[in-house]
This record gives structure tokens, C-alpha cells and sequence, in this order.
């Protein structure tokens, strides 16, 4: 994970490419909007530090920044609920379906 003290914002406004470097390996290559678009529900503000969040610091306005996959159900899933699934699948109740994809994402993935 690489912090910068630049936000994507301002980085946006000054350059149309961006290179992200960690422990001195090219990370990231490519145009400032791929990179926004990747950042998209990763990156949030809060008044709190998030439990959810992988890191959390204190901005100069006194609110959060908090790094990390955001679930929409607020919590990670349990091992019995991706068991759960797959036993309804090859159980009788099941027995229909076929050739379909069933997140078991809490909500992180879009619905099409």
C-alpha cells in the first residue's frame, strides 16, 4: 500500500499520468483517471477511524481517511456462509440451476 501526502484530486489536476512506486517497484502506470476509478470505495472520509478500514490517520480538517475494501453488509463473511451455499447447490433444492454466478460478496460486487 503506498499513502501519499497528495490527494487524487490535486493529482488529477496537475498531470494526466501517474507512476505509483513501492519499495521500488512500479505499482501502478497509467492514466490519473484508471487509477481514481481503482481508488473508488477503497479510499473514504469519516469522523471516526472505521473498524473496517486496513489504515486510518487524522486529516488537517480533523476527519478520518480510512484505506481498505469497504463491504456494504459492514462486516467480512463467515466460512458457514459461503458453506451454506454451496450445500444448498448440491442439495435437491438446488437441483435447477445451472450455468449462473452467485456472489457471496456482502454486496461488493455490482448486481448486472
Amino acid at each position: 500500500m503506498v499513502l501519499s501526502t497528495h490527494q487524487t484530486e490535486d493529482v488529477a489536476a496537475l498531470c494526466e499520468r501517474v507512476i505509483v512506486l513501492d519499495r521500488g517497484r512500479v505499482r501502478y502506470d497509467g492514466p490519473v483517471t484508471d487509477l481514481t476509478g481503482q481508488a473508488a470505495g477503497r479510499v473514504w472520509l469519516a469522523d471516526e477511524p472505521d473498524p473496517a478500514a486496513s489504515i486510518s490517520w487524522r486529516t488537517g480538517t480533523g476527519r478520518y481517511r480510512n484505506i481498505g475494501t469497504r463491504v456494504p453488509l459492514g462486516r467480512m463473511g463467515k466460512a458457514e456462509e459461503f458453506a451454506n451455499l454451496a450445500l444448498f447447490l448440491v442439495s435437491d433444492a438446488g437441483s435447477y440451476i445451472t450455468g449462473t454466478a452467485i456472489n457471496v460478496d456482502g454486496g461488493m460486487s455490482p448486481v448486472v
